[in-house]
């Protein structure tokens, strides 16, 4: 399955009487949750280099 798939699934579930607006909330909630989750990868591994560097294992 395919994430674009999985990403619309959710949406396409919801009731039938949802608005369009609803709609483009879920999609924008999902986006920036997609989001959040991709920024905190990023700054964790940031994180962890910056450990290395201070105890002097990543740059020799």
């Amino acid at each position: 399955m395919s994430p674009l798939y999985e990403f619309c699934l959710p949406i396409n579930n919801q009731a039938p009487n949802d608005t369009p607006s609803s709609l483009i909330e879920a999609i924008v909630s999902k986006l920036i949750m997609m989001l959040d989750s991709c920024t905190m990868l990023v700054r964790k591994k940031n994180e962890g280099e910056s450990t290395l560097a201070k105890k002097g294992w990543l740059y020799q």
